[in-house]
């Protein structure tokens, strides 16, 4: 019997990276990342859609940003950003040294802020097609959000470093037409446990 070797496609290190932008949408779409790791830097008022599953995501120097990131199964790490609006399923989710920022999140492990203020966290609220998809193939249960369990590294008495934005959410759709997807059909999620 022969052995049957099956070839791995070459993946270009490029394109697991969005690096120097500004004023600019930046999407992965289901199917482009491969579950693999992904790299976010420098980037200035930019809208960034990674609409796949991956392994760990690194953000290092965003400011006046909005991201939304598709279920990450290992861990986001979030350093020196600010002004930034996140929309983000993770097992992990770390931020250091961050100003400014909301967090729209699920996370079935506490989110970690260290040297970092004026955060506020509420349960994740957009949708896009495929979602359904990924989020069990990331082995996620929706039940187990743990967003409102913010570990603060560095706390200070007499200081809140962060705040749990409170009221009702409105639950977003991503533009599908921005992305070439006719309809959201059968596979709808959002997660609005709170």
């Amino acid at each position: 019997m022969a052995n049957v070797t099956i070839k791995q496609p070459v993946l270009d290190r490029k394109n697991f990276m969005f690096v120097d932008q500004k004023d600019t949408v930046l999407i992965k779409k289901p199917g482009e990342l491969f579950g693999k790791n992904f790299k976010i830097k420098n980037l200035k008022n930019c809208k960034v859609y990674l609409l796949d599953h991956t392994t760990g995501i690194f953000v290092d120097d965003c400011d006046d940003c909005v991201f939304l990131i598709g279920p990450c199964n290992v861990s986001v790490f979030i350093i020196t950003s600010n002004r930034c609006n996140v929309f983000i399923i993770s097992k992990q989710l770390r931020f250091r040294d961050c100003y400014n920022m909301n967090i729209y999140g699920y996370v079935p492990s506490d989110p970690v802020i260290e040297s970092s203020d004026n955060f506020q966290f509420a349960p994740y609220n957009y949708k896009f097609p495929k979602l359904q998809e990924l989020f069990i193939s990331a082995m996620f249960n929706p039940s187990e959000n743990k967003i409102e369990r913010i570990y603060d590294f560095c706390p200070k008495e007499g200081e809140t470093h962060f705040k749990w934005i409170s009221g009702i959410l409105k639950i977003y759709n991503l533009d599908s037409e921005i992305l070439d997807f006719k309809e959201f059909g059968e596979n709808e999620f959002h997660y609005n446990n709170y």
